[in-house]
């Protein structure tokens, strides 16, 4: 039936749906990627290598690094108190990164994971995209939006940056939805098994949100079965272990279950898990007028047997985040600890840039000769919601001056591509060309050269610089901010950490560095004898400013190692 159809423009109407018209062949193969998106990836990769790929740990993948390399060495780091767990939990991604890590050095070998890692999502992105009608161009728009204007609602939620287990889960989650969309149920259900087996929180989210959207937009029970059967199975290979060593070592450490909780929301966590934390009145607001526009967009935009999945599987993403609300109200700590904000935090703003850029493109299509001028409106247009989201931030890094509107529309396309490339090419021709070790760099491998493998070391636990201290110098750590278990383990890190500020702390979150900062400096020799007949450290690093009465071991402009 083909009366009453009318074409205007890229797309066909027919006064009940709406679809991009397609030639017989690119239905035939509308399945398969096609060259304009392959070179959109190509541009995307690129993009993200602008803003994240520099030669050094990111702050995330320390630790996570840690998980390949012992699975090639078992005895790396085997005087860290806390880390030994991750082998296990992140058993997938360990077995397939280990190999980078058996032919080259640490680094080179996150590196070309980060690369890996962001092909694979680029590519998984884009199939979803082009299932929900955007172009190739379309494609790129969105990526360069949605990584300008940051990937998180509220909650510190990230998708691509670094070299970890989370982000090919995310991959995966995207594989998923692009095949629920297709109707393909049981692929789906390998790719959300897949995003579990990568990492737990993520995928077990999504899925139960892939599984409310099944049971709400579809009849059969069958077809419900045959997407759980297939997670179930492919869920098993990262399930089975991280759910082990969750219980075992939480066992094994005979704590409340509620004090591991408490602790992991309240102290170590809040940035992610408390809402009253990161949540004020005016992101409530921006959260609620976000998730309605994206309804409105893709409920407008795409066609109707792809929107109304997409919506409800958001939907649910948006009860798990008001159940998050209300547990925090009710003081649930055992589930907050299990990160009820995370996909929704992440995948809204995704969805909303889905939907703006799927906009545009209708403008863009109604008015072709208007072309250039609806290019150059982007960063305006991108510059006004970024201004505008900055503005309901508990803390807005801009004011209300023009100025402060024009620094939005600065860092949009292309001036900020322009930035970050000079930034990177800066860093890796010092990083290349540098003869020099800074006087970190310096201590870090004085100490690799010049103590036993085993023994351990008190770092300042405030500062930043010393989140990849373990793997650089190769040695354990007393205790360390960045990596908190999340078993009962998460007390004796917090036991840890008390010692280090000389007391129980008064802040949450990040605030207990600045307290850190100060109580850190003052410790005293018989507090340090203390700790060295309790816990076995050999050794503590300060800065030069510090002096104690210890056997002074080694010395820069910076820092002084003494031994305990």
């Amino acid at each position: 039936m083909t009366h009453g159809i009318i074409k205007k423009g890229p797309y066909v109407r027919n006064g009940l749906s709406r679809c991009r018209m397609m030639p017989s062949s690119s239905l035939a193969k509308k399945t398969k990627m096609q060259p304009e998106y392959l070179v959109a990836g190509v541009i995307c990769l690129l993009f993200v290598m602008t803003r994240f790929f520099f030669a050094d740990f990111y702050e995330n993948e320390w630790a996570y690094t840690a998980g390949p390399i012992k699975m090639l060495h078992p005895s790396f780091l085997t005087g860290d108190p806390f880390i030994s767990g991750i082998t296990s939990t992140f058993l997938l991604y360990n077995v397939l990164a280990a190999p980078f890590y058996f032919l080259f050095n640490y680094l080179p070998a996150t590196l070309i994971c980060r690369i890996l890692i962001w092909c694979f999502q680029i590519w998984a992105l884009l199939k979803l995209a082009k299932t929900l009608g955007l172009t190739w161009w379309g494609c790129v728009l969105l990526f360069v939006i949605w990584l300008d204007v940051e990937q998180t609602l509220v909650a510190g939620e990230w998708i691509i940056k670094c070299a970890t287990a989370k982000p090919v889960s995310y991959g995966f989650v995207f594989l998923s939805l692009d095949n629920l969309l297709r109707g393909r149920l049981k692929r789906s259900g390998i790719f959300s098994g897949l995003a579990i087996s990568f990492h737990v929180l993520v995928g077990l989210w999504s899925t139960a949100a892939i599984v409310s959207t099944i049971v709400l937009t579809r009849k059969g029970g069958r077809e419900v079965l045959s997407f759980c059967m297939a997670a179930f199975l492919w869920a098993l290979p990262g399930l089975a272990p991280a759910l082990y060593n969750a219980f075992f070592n939480a066992s094994t450490m005979g704590s409340s279950a509620a004090d591991v909780a408490r602790v992991s929301v309240l102290m170590a966590n809040p940035f992610h898990l408390d809402p009253n934390y990161f949540i004020t009145a005016w992101e409530y607001l921006k959260v609620a007028v976000v998730f309605l526009l994206t309804i409105v967009f893709l409920k407008n935009l795409v066609v109707k047997e792809k929107a109304l999945p997409l919506i409800v599987f958001i939907s649910c993403l948006f009860v798990f985040f008001v159940s998050g609300i209300a547990a925090r109200y009710g003081e649930w700590y055992l589930f907050l600890q299990y990160y009820p904000f995370r996909v929704f935090d992440a995948f809204l703003p995704l969805s909303f840039w889905m939907g703006f850029v799927l906009l545009f493109q209708e403008i863009f299509y109604r008015f072709p000769r208007r072309g250039v001028l609806l290019f150059l409106a982007v960063p305006l247009l991108i510059g006004g919601v970024n201004y505008l989201i900055d503005r309901c931030d508990s803390e807005p890094r801009y004011g209300f001056s023009l100025r402060s509107f024009t620094t939005c529309m600065l860092r949009t396309e292309p001036r900020l591509t322009a930035y970050n490339v000079k930034e990177r090419y800066g860093q890796w021709n010092a990083f290349i060309r540098s003869d020099s070790l800074d006087d970190l760099k310096q201590i870090e491998v004085w100490i690799k050269e010049h103590t036993p493998m085993n023994s351990l070391f008190i770092t300042p636990p405030w500062d930043w610089h010393f989140y990849s201290f373990t793997l650089k110098a190769e040695r354990p750590e007393f205790v360390s901010f960045k990596y908190v278990p999340a078993n009962g383990n998460i007390l004796r890190w917090k036991g840890r950490m008390e010692i280090l500020n000389r007391g129980q702390f008064h802040e949450m979150g990040f605030g207990i560095l600045k307290e850190l900062r100060e109580h850190y400096p003052d410790l005293k020799e018989d507090e340090l004898v203390r700790i060295k007949e309790k816990y076995g450290p050999d050794y503590i690093l300060t800065s030069s400013t510090t002096r104690f009465n210890l056997p002074l071991i080694h010395e820069n402009n910076s820092y002084r190692l003494y031994r305990l």
